[in-house]
């Protein structure tokens, strides 16, 4: 089973969810999706494997270009642009779908292989765990993330800690996956943004359920939105600085028995077995 952890903002608690709900299970493995600020690994304290990962930048020979235009007109983000002379390549802009090499009729296009980031590969309690890394001044993860969800294992489950947000990486971290856990901070702010990804998964057609987390007795908006637009509540976390000062220590919360509760409830709900 596949199961993709997002939420609408940072610091909703999605890493606490993802980490822990790795240590608990067995046969599961996990990958970090979050490119740009990855940090499961300071809770999976392991020796590191490291590979790199290239996308494919287009080299145009111009001498065998045409200016016919039709790689600029097919490549929606603009990597392409025609001048008087040649035929422009901007690097930064290319999404690696290689389109430009299918439409071009006249051979001219090749690749050459650029480095966007790496992907760290840890084994805890013989589980594996991956997490990327986008190189500063990139511009998109999603290669990363795809290779990492790519990536051959055995284990029955696979936990992806995805972006916070409806980014290119949220949608590309929800690709293929069968149930997502969406964590959303009880309160107005987190509402607010945990509707934006509702609206996403709604879309997509994908099941899902809602941890509210962080939940006071005495505001009730995050309950109250819940009710009114019948969303599956998988759990309510309340608010405890036991969970906040471990968390903030770099510390798993499956040593706390009311955090075990928490765990058995959340893979009750997704069907985990």
């Amino acid at each position: 089973m596949n199961i993709a952890i997002v939420s609408g903002k940072g610091g909703s608690g999605k890493t606490t969810i993802a980490v822990n709900l790795f240590s608990y299970l067995k046969d599961v493995r996990l990958i970090d999706a979050d490119t740009e600020a990855p940090n499961d690994h300071l809770y999976l304290p392991g020796e590191d494997a490291t590979d790199t990962v290239n996308k494919e930048i287009p080299i145009i020979d111009q001498t065998l270009c045409t200016k016919c235009h039709a790689c600029a007109d097919f490549c929606a983000f603009n990597a392409i642009v025609p001048t008087k002379t040649k035929m422009l390549v901007f690097d930064d802009l290319c999404h690696d779908c290689r389109g430009c090499h299918l439409v071009c009729q006249e051979g001219a296009i090749s690749y050459k292989n650029h480095p966007i980031g790496t992907i760290m590969t840890r084994n805890i309690d013989g589980k594996p765990f991956l997490s990327g890394t986008l190189s500063i001044g990139e511009q998109s993860g999603n290669k990363i993330i795809s290779t990492m969800k790519e990536t051959k294992s055995t284990t029955k489950h696979t936990i992806i800690d995805g972006p916070p947000g409806v980014s290119c990486k949220t949608v590309e971290t929800l690709d293929g996956v069968d149930y997502v856990i969406l964590v959303m901070e009880d309160g107005l702010f987190g509402l607010h943004d945990a509707d934006m990804v509702v609206e996403l998964l709604n879309e997509l057609k994908i099941p899902f359920g809602v941890v509210l987390n962080k939940a006071y007795d005495h505001v009730h908006v995050g309950q109250n939105y819940i009710q009114e637009n019948l969303l599956n509540l998988l759990v309510r976390i309340p608010y405890d600085e036991t969970y906040q000062n471990l968390s903030s220590k770099g510390k798993l919360l499956t040593g706390e028995i009311s955090y075990q509760r928490i765990l058995d409830t959340i893979i009750k709900g997704v069907g985990i077995i």
